[in-house]
């Protein structure tokens, strides 16, 4: 018996190589119908409307990707629960700003997960800030994403153009983990199915690959404690397509979450640090999930 054909739906107004080229040559390859959902303009006093004729209800695998903001992603999760129908990733109503780091860290953090040392702070003082976290210490903005606006800051020179008075947006300040690499894993259905490590290049802190890191495969040791791990930040955020970043102190071997991805890419990376098709992963779990 042949497989069925479903309708998959992308719901999605960013350019992104994974969900334009890769998932979709994948469901093409399939045999699979396979829409890119773009939202330009959002009448949130017309939703009903507007949501029924973009036939959202006509999928059988609707896949949410981020960047349509707090409210239209809940007025869509809404609409649909309405429908008895839902989309995966969509999970505002329940977890309003998970795409805030802050909001991430703070929720993971009371269920007793291990996080660096997180303030929030709006005097722009350096040294009360480093009183809290010691120097150096971590100015990160509270969304981004491949590394823009993470700093490290040593001193109050570097700290006068990084805050978040002179980014000009929310920003947090974290201890800094001293560490030699971070750990990746990726989830479907929750469930972590792949990983790998991310080195920095000499003398960057970051570690994204996008900013020129390299990825390694993660040592069975590394998979044992971080599996666990990534699963029960999975059930705390009610992640389905995510993946969870997490980094080892090189000086006390413990591993700190550090944040949660919605909107993973893995078009480019290196199958050999990996071992498997990410690609072939979730179209696996779509179909399941439409066979129900």
């Amino acid at each position: 018996m042949s497989k069925k054909k479903i309708r998959i739906g992308v719901i999605s107004r960013v350019q992104s190589d994974t969900i334009d080229l890769a998932l979709k040559k994948e469901a093409e390859k399939r045999g699979h119908t396979y829409t890119k959902i773009v939202f330009s303009t959002e009448d949130v006093t017309d939703a009903e409307n507007i949501l029924t004729q973009a036939g959202l209800l006509e999928y059988d695998v609707l896949y949410y990707r981020t960047s349509l903001g707090y409210v239209w992603a809940q007025v869509i999760e809404a609409y649909l629960s309405k429908h008895k129908k839902e989309a995966l990733n969509l999970q505002y109503i329940t977890h309003a700003f998970l795409e805030k780091k802050t909001y991430q860290t703070a929720t993971v953090s009371r269920e007793n997960v291990l996080t660096p040392k997180t303030v929030l702070d709006t005097s722009n003082d350096f040294k009360t800030i480093a009183s809290k976290l010691g120097s150096p210490f971590v100015v990160k903005a509270d969304v981004s994403s491949q590394g823009r606006d993470v700093h490290l800051v040593h001193s109050e020179k570097e700290f006068m153009t990084t805050s978040s008075k002179s980014l000009r947006k929310p920003c947090f300040y974290q201890e800094y983990i001293p560490h030699e690499y971070d750990c990746r894993v990726h989830l479907v259905g929750g469930k972590p199915v792949a990983s790998y490590r991310r080195v920095p290049n000499s003398g960057e802190f970051r570690s994204n690959v996008s900013l020129g890191g390299r990825m390694e495969a993660l040592s069975n040791e590394d998979k044992n404690a971080l599996y666990p791990l990534a699963e029960q930040v999975a059930k705390i955020l009610n992640l389905d397509l995510h993946v969870v970043d997490f980094m080892r102190s090189k000086i006390t071997g413990k591993y700190y979450f550090t944040e949660v991805n919605s909107n993973p890419g893995w078009n480019k990376w290196n199958p050999n640090a990996t071992g498997v098709n990410m690609n072939s992963l979730v179209m696996d779990y779509f179909e399941a999930y439409a066979r129900g």
